[in-house]
């Protein structure tokens, strides 16, 4: 019942915010179609027909047996998870939520494994971070492999030490690994990743709104000048902070605020870093909306944790390796369409990452004798 009250009265203000400033928000919603048009739907649809294609075969069973010795005693998670981390790292985050969503929904992972395998599968991809924050918005394709690295590691890191505590309450799945999924035809598949795309392109587009409406009312302002001392303390600049907030509603508004604010490189980058990990609650509505179940404060927890260590991890690296060129705005919209090629290669080049980085843990695994 709360919960009805909460959400009927934020309908109500959302609707008197929308009457009040109508043009404001007809320009907010203009922009976030063009962000899911121009970069999120290219980035995202070949890599959600490929997981749904996987995920229909029944190779996530396969991928589960496969793994079966080696994610247990990483993640404290069953091998099919695996496949949520690989898609996740090469293509981001609903990419991965919704191979947690499919190994939900078939019985391979129990609801409490579903949650720990919600927070191993969410990373943005490095088409974005590399393409889009790196080349598009800072001028340098080397800030967005550091800022990638990272987040990745940062994302990995977090999972490794998670995994001490997940293994020792590890079930078993209902599922057997030699259980295909229900087989479906393309069209199935192909409103599936639509309806998945939708959901996507429409909390973009909201999100965006509640940004721009909160920002015309002066909400954003507000908050920022009480969050400047904050920064100061923590040894940022105070102009990062209107980037940071709105950041943490939609993350790419956030970047883009973050270089364009005129702070030196360096924190901007740590703002990026932070923003990567929370992933802003348009994100997190994304993705929970493909993971039904998912209790919001555990993965909001996790997420907060996550973006904690990737902007302490993204400051010590620029620390060792010192950045003194000022940002680049190539252009006037930081938001460069990337063709099909590029896209491949940075998802290849991210799950070839992935791979060693699997294979030597295996390594240690195998000869520790775990």
């Amino acid at each position: 019942m709360k919960k009805q009250w909460i959400m009927a009265l934020a309908g109500i203000a959302l609707l008197a915010a929308l009457l009040v400033a109508p043009a404001e928000a007809l320009a907010a919603a203009q922009r976030g179609v063009t962000l899911f048009a121009g970069t999120l739907l290219p980035s995202l649809f070949p890599f959600l027909v490929a997981s749904q294609l996987i995920a229909q075969s029944g190779a996530l069973a396969w991928t589960g047996q496969a793994l079966g010795w080696i994610t247990p005693r990483l993640f404290g998670l069953p091998g099919n998870s695996a496949l949520a981390l690989c898609l996740s790292i090469a293509s981001g985050y609903p990419a991965g939520a919704r191979v947690v969503g499919e190994l939900q929904a078939q019985g391979a992972l129990t609801p409490r494994q579903a949650r720990w395998a919600s927070q191993l599968a969410s990373h943005a991809g490095p088409a974005f971070i590399i393409g889009t924050l790196g080349t598009a918005m800072l001028g340098d394709s080397r800030f967005g492999f550091i800022l990638w690295g990272c987040h990745v590691v940062a994302g990995l890191g977090l999972n490794l030490a998670l995994g001490f505590f997940r293994r020792k309450g590890l079930e078993s799945s209902d599922l057997s690994p030699h259980t295909p999924a229900k087989p479906l035809h393309l069209s199935d598949i192909l409103l599936g990743v639509g309806k998945t795309l939708v959901i996507v392109g429409g909390t973009v587009v909201l999100f965006s709104v509640v940004l721009a409406l909160l920002a015309h009312w002066g909400v954003m302002d507000a908050l920022a000048r009480a969050f400047e001392p904050v920064l100061s303390g923590l040894g940022l600049s105070p102009r990062l902070a209107p980037a940071l907030l709105s950041g943490m509603v939609e993350m790419t508004a956030g970047c883009q605020s973050a270089a364009q604010s005129g702070a030196p490189l360096s924190q901007v980058m740590t703002v990026m870093a932070f923003l990567l990990g929370f992933g802003g609650l348009s994100i997190q509505a994304q993705s929970l909306s493909l993971m039904p179940g998912i209790a919001l404060l555990p993965f909001l927890g996790y997420k907060t944790a996550q973006a904690l260590v990737s902007a302490a991890l993204t400051r010590a690296v620029l620390h060792l390796l010192p950045i003194t060129q000022a940002v680049f705005y190539p252009m006037p919209t930081p938001y460069l369409p990337m063709t099909f090629g590029q896209l491949a290669a940075m998802a290849g080049f991210a799950l070839a990452m992935f791979l060693i980085f699997y294979l030597c843990m295996a390594l240690i695994v195998r000869f520790s004798g775990d």
